[in-house]
């Protein structure tokens, strides 16, 4: 057993509002994941994911990680071994989280200058284990209103390419493909909703404004994920998908978030 007093040098703390914690660290020239965050966040058993990982090329390997109930364990994968999770967990959410992890984990530890890790809270707290929880969730919350406050004309202008291929699209055909007569022939035939109903823009436009509706929604998926705890196993693969739909569709509204402006003087209840 690795002894529990000290914590391995490297080990970084990354958090999700949509994917939990993620311990994780880089160690002799390689990247390596907590496995059980992995398998909270994937809803696996600890035994099922390390039998996968070991019918493949994957290895796993003991970290010491402060132990503030956050994580369980001091087995950590390797990045074949993250993969191989990954694909063979069949999971609908693994997908994004597979790009949370890119996007955040991995480019943090591979460019230090630039990490998005939590700071960790003094080992001598006496905190209880909900409060350590709410204080780190905390922090990455100042975290966000930081960054985004002073990079979110930035971030946007880096985002942009990435909506194309890489190496194949010049800024000219940007700018063709984006074109005002392409947008106004787009527009010539607006959508119309059936039967009097409105469009899920106007819905947040009018009606409810989109972080009301997202609080609602992250409250309804949170006691989802504690009540599926109490069903039996076939009951609970049904109601993962339904959570999994509702976790998909939360995503989208994210990525659509600036172009659902709620707009007071047009509210349908007033």
């Amino acid at each position: 057993m690795l002894p529990k007093t000290k914590q391995e040098p490297e080990m970084k703390k990354f958090y999700s509002p949509e994917y939990g914690f993620l311990h994780a660290c880089k160690k002799d020239g390689s990247l390596w994941y907590n496995l059980t965050d992995l398998c909270q966040t994937l809803s696996m058993l600890l035994r099922e994911a390390e039998a996968l990982v070991r019918t493949t090329r994957g290895q796993i390997r003991e970290f010491n990680v402060r132990r503030q109930k956050i994580t369980s364990c001091n087995r950590y994968i390797d990045q074949d071994g993250l993969l191989t999770l990954l694909i063979e967990c069949r999971k609908n959410q693994a997908n994004g989280y597979r790009k949370w992890i890119d996007g955040v984990v991995t480019h943090s530890l591979n460019n230090p200058s630039d990490s998005q890790e939590l700071e960790e809270i003094p080992v001598d707290s006496e905190m209880t284990s909900y409060e350590v929880r709410l204080a780190y969730i905390d922090q990455y919350r100042k975290k966000q209103r930081t960054g985004r406050s002073k990079s979110a004309s930035a971030r946007s202008a880096q985002m942009q390419p990435s909506l194309f291929p890489q190496g194949r699209v010049r800024r000219e055909d940007v700018r063709q493909i984006c074109s005002p007569a392409q947008s106004q022939s787009q527009s010539s035939k607006p959508f119309v909703p059936a039967d009097g109903h409105m469009t899920v823009e106007d819905f947040f436009r009018k009606e409810m404004a989109y972080p009301e509706f997202i609080f609602h929604l992250d409250g309804a998926l949170k006691s989802a994920r504690q009540y599926i705890r109490t069903l039996s196993k076939k009951q609970q693969k049904i109601a993962q998908q339904h959570i999994n739909v509702l976790t998909v569709f939360r995503g989208m509204l994210k990525g659509n978030a600036e172009n659902l402006q709620y707009q007071p003087s047009e509210a349908a209840c007033l």
